[in-house]
């Protein structure tokens, strides 16, 4: 799902001494909007070691200082260095999450109503780090992305949750209808003499040509 800037996630290194190693690695984190994530790095190997933080693997400018607070969602890695050499830290995730709109609502990319052979694609928009479809209110097995497939008739709704909050869309009505059928029936004889005929009629359907 999609992520937004929040309030800082802090974080911590420790200096050792000797030639610069990580010794502990720090662990991806999910915090809501509002929230802090704090993470701590291990160094050893000196005393006075230079620090430079990376985004996405690209380098931050003016992240020189052994902690950072960051702002938003991505990858991020720490270079420690001395005049020796440098090591760099295992990439951390920071997921930063926003309540869900309480008004998110599914959209369709065509008609509700149509013929049995034929589809409708129902989506929500991608905010949600999982989603769940249900038919009539009873979940469908597999169907667990922003979008989702309909051929059958049934109220379809989607529940979007992230570890801010849970929201359920309304139910969206899809109606498919039998595929048409055509019969004939006949009033008399099909075989008969010239100047005689036949009255033909149509045994199902609403409308004929």
């Amino acid at each position: 799902g999609s992520v937004v800037p929040s309030s800082a996630a802090s974080v911590a290194v420790q200096s050792g001494a000797g030639a610069p190693s990580i010794t502990s690695q720090p662990a991806p984190q999910s915090v809501n909007a509002g929230a802090t994530a704090s993470f701590s790095v291990g160094v050893s190997g000196t005393r006075a070691p230079t620090y430079q933080w990376y985004r996405n693997g690209v380098l931050i400018p003016g992240a020189t200082g052994w902690n950072y607070q960051a702002q938003s969602s991505g990858t991020y890695t720490l270079q420690v260095g001395i005049s020796c050499g440098s090591a760099f830290s295992n990439p951390i995730s920071v997921t930063i999450y926003t309540a869900i709109p309480a008004n998110t609502s599914a959209t369709a990319n065509g008609p509700l109503t149509f013929c049995a052979g034929n589809s409708v694609t129902l989506s929500v928009p991608s905010v949600a780090a999982s989603y769940q479809w249900k038919k009539n209110g009873v979940s469908i097995t597999g169907a667990v992305s922003s979008s989702y497939v309909a051929n059958s008739t049934g109220n379809y709704s989607c529940v979007l949750s992230n570890p801010c909050n849970t929201v359920t869309t309304a139910a969206v009505p899809v109606t498919v209808n039998p595929a048409p059928t055509a019969g004939i029936s006949a009033s008399g004889p099909l075989t008969f003499c010239s100047g005689s005929s036949v009255t033909l009629n149509a045994t199902t359907g609403a409308g004929y040509s």
